[in-house]
C-alpha cells in the first residue's frame, strides 16, 4: 500500500477509555499451608528430643588425639630448639632426658663453674724479651666429662681497668690429640700461656672460662 494513500488516523479521534469499567483484579497469592497445621510425628519428636551428647568413647578418643598433637608439637619444638634450651641451666636436665630416646644429637654437658683454676703464676721469660708466661692448673671437679673451655686472659692495671686481653682455645694450650678430648671427672692439667708484656702498669691478671666448640676448634 502506498503510504501516501494510506488512511490517516488522528489520535484525537481514538475512543476514550471508560474509567467506570471494572479493572482486572490481581490474581490472589498462592495459598500456603495453614499455620495451625499439625507437624508430622517424626519431625515433632526430633524437635522435642533433648540434644544428644557424645559418648564416653568419642570423648576419650578426641582427648587422646589432642594429647598426641600436643606431644608432637612439643617434640618438634624440643628437636629444633634443643641447643637454645640447653643454654638455660634449669631446662638442661629435662631436655637431655627427653631427647635421650629421640634421634636428636646433643653436645656433651658442660659446667664452667665446675672448672677450678689453681697455682696461677706469671713471670717474664729471659730468653724471650717482652713476653710473659702465665702458668696455672685447671681441674674438672664436675661428676661428668666436659669439653675443654676457651680461656680468656685479661691483664689489668692498678685501678682494675683492662689493659690487654687474649683468648686461648683448646688447640692453643692442649696441642695434639688432647685438644679434642674432653676433661674427665677429676682430671687436671697444667697450662702455660705466652702473652705480650704490657709493662709495669699491668700487674694483675684475670682468667675466665668461656664455652668453646666441641672438638677443640676455634669459634
Amino acid at each position: 500500500m502506498d503510504p501516501a494513500t494510506a488512511p490517516h488516523r488522528d489520535p484525537t479521534h481514538l475512543p476514550a477509555r471508560d474509567e467506570n469499567l471494572p479493572k482486572e483484579a490481581a490474581p490472589p497469592p498462592p495459598a500456603g499451608p495453614p499455620h495451625d497445621a499439625p507437624l508430622p510425628r517424626a519431625l515433632r519428636e526430633a524437635l522435642e528430643a533433648p540434644p544428644s551428647r557424645p559418648g564416653t568413647g568419642a570423648t576419650l578418643a578426641w582427648g587422646l588425639a589432642c594429647l598426641a598433637l600436643i606431644l608432637l608439637l612439643a617434640g618438634q619444638i624440643l628437636y629444633h630448639e634443643r641447643h637454645r634450651l640447653l643454654a638455660i641451666p634449669a631446662l638442661e636436665p629435662g631436655v637431655r632426658a627427653l631427647c635421650r630416646p629421640l634421634p636428636c644429637a646433643l653436645p656433651p654437658p658442660r659446667d664452667l663453674a665446675a672448672l677450678r683454676l689453681t697455682q696461677r703464676r706469671i713471670r717474664a721469660l729471659p730468653e724471650r724479651p717482652g713476653i710473659l708466661e702465665v702458668t696455672a692448673v685447671v681441674e674438672n671437679t664436675a661428676a661428668f666429662p666436659q669439653p675443654a673451655p676457651v680461656i680468656e686472659l685479661t691483664l689489668r692495671d692498678l685501678q682494675g681497668r683492662p689493659v690487654a686481653a687474649r683468648r686461648f682455645f683448646p688447640a692453643d694450650y692442649r696441642p695434639g690429640e688432647a685438644s679434642g678430648q674432653p676433661l674427665a671427672p677429676g682430671e687436671s692439667f697444667s697450662l702455660a700461656l705466652a702473652v705480650q708484656d704490657p709493662g709495669a702498669h699491668a700487674p694483675a691478671f684475670e682468667f675466665r672460662f668461656l664455652p668453646g666448640p666441641h672438638g677443640g676448634g676455634r669459634l
